[in-house]
């Protein structure tokens, strides 16, 4: 299976393509849901061609977890988009497949976004392989990295929550995936052995 699955976006008039990109930037400024953006995508006949298999999500946190000591907000976060495949031969008898895994998909987009007095705002963005026989689901592993500020002063690690999202779609139209936020667990005397996911 190539890895390079995604099929070429429409061509469209740059004049076109540029109004509908400024578009996408004033409705992506404020919050925004599954609900907005279906509403966005329906208001325009090439916005759901232009925007095929494309997904969105938020990464928000308060400002007193601190931020990463770098001058981008975003070299706080990894992200990692996979797919799950499953590989069958012609003529096979059984129901298991003869390859199956995950399999990495290009590093989503992030950049900055504005918010209130109270919270950082990040916004990413990537594309996706939609439901198809030898594609089940999609993958996105979202890891707080690198050193950042402590204006608690107290030991502690930080993780999203969610760790992150699993998600695909039957007919490839844009997706909002649920907001992600950043908590902090003070260590103590006890490890703490149970995340939740």
């Amino acid at each position: 299976m190539s890895d390079a699955a995604r099929p070429t976006p429409p061509l469209l008039d740059p004049g076109l393509r540029q109004r509908e990109l400024a578009s996408l930037v004033g409705t992506l400024a404020h919050p925004f849901t599954q609900a907005s953006m279906d509403r966005w995508v329906d208001a325009s006949a090439v916005r759901n061609d232009l925007f095929q298999d494309c997904f969105w999500g938020t990464i928000r946190w308060p400002r007193s977890l601190g931020r990463p000591t770098s001058a981008n907000l975003t070299d706080g976060f990894l992200l990692r988009l996979q797919f799950q495949y499953a590989a069958y031969e012609a003529g096979q008898t059984d129901d298991e497949p003869s390859d199956q895994g995950w399999r990495d998909l290009p590093t989503p987009t992030m950049w900055e976004a504005e918010d209130d007095d109270e919270h950082y705002r990040l916004i990413y963005s990537g594309f996706y392989i939609p439901l198809r026989l030898q594609v089940d689901k999609n993958k996105l592993d979202v890891t707080v990295v690198g050193k950042w500020t402590n204006p608690t002063l107290l030991p502690r690690y930080l993780l999203p929550n969610p760790l992150g999202h699993v998600f695909s779609s039957v007919d490839g139209r844009p997706i909002v995936l649920d907001e992600i936020t950043v908590e902090q667990h003070l260590l103590g005397t006890m490890a703490r052995w149970a995340v939740k996911i």
